[in-house]
């Protein structure tokens, strides 16, 4: 049998507390040095230059895709960037990626060809090369057809980009558990809340959490 004091069995909890606080700064460290040292990609909100309203939420579906593709292959930092047009000059990129010392800034717009056909078109700008280094189209011949359009688009830009294969799959989640809202996080990040699906994830092998309050506080599954 061994007495502990209250004395020591307090130093002993002190001592586990500041030990547990160490670890977890200590692991808090190491990531943020791990995210500093990779490349800084800027992923722009897309422009709808085809003054068809009804485009504006696919093609901020198609951003949200793009963001978490490249999210997902690990390689990267991602700055989502809102409320900038890299169209409205020649410099606004070249700029904006200096000030904030961003390599690549991913960007792209929605315009209309004269025949009415829609045109997904996808840009990467380099800071290091100081220019566009990709750019890549897609025409969608019905809104039908759009989403299968973004696929194609993103897939080729981000192959090019990062050299990684991109493929796309889902991920369906079942709540069997307690009821209430919670939040959805792949490999760390969170995607969304109250998420029953998943779509457009880059084909691989992840980490899935959900965090949900509950009555003795937050909890991780």
């Amino acid at each position: 049998e061994v007495m502990v004091s209250r004395g020591t069995l307090l130093t002993l909890t002190i001592c586990f507390v500041l030990y547990c606080t160490f670890t977890s700064l200590y692991a808090q460290q190491e990531y943020s040095n791990r995210e500093e040292f990779k490349t800084r990609v800027a992923v722009v909100s897309m422009i709808n230059v085809s003054e068809d309203d009804k485009y504006d939420a696919i093609i901020e579906t198609v951003t949200d895709t793009a963001e978490l593709t490249l999210k997902l292959t690990g390689k990267y930092r991602i700055i989502r960037v809102d409320n900038l047009n890299p169209y409205a000059s020649p410099e606004i990129i070249k700029e904006y990626a200096k000030n904030f010392r961003i390599d690549n800034v991913l960007f792209g717009r929605a315009l209309k060809d004269p025949n009415g056909n829609i045109i997904l078109e996808m840009s990467v700008y380099d800071r290091l090369k100081d220019q566009i280094t990709i750019t890549k189209s897609e025409k969608s011949m019905s809104i039908l057809d759009i989403f299968n359009t973004a696929d194609a688009l993103i897939k080729g830009v981000i192959e090019v980009f990062s050299g990684i294969h991109v493929g796309f799959g889902s991920i369906e989640i079942i709540n069997k558990g307690e009821k209430g809202n919670y939040e959805v996080l792949l490999n760390g990040q969170i995607v969304g809340c109250n998420l029953k699906t998943i779509e457009k994830v880059l084909n691989g092998e992840y980490l899935i959490e959900i965090k949900q309050n509950r009555m003795l506080g937050e909890k991780i599954i």
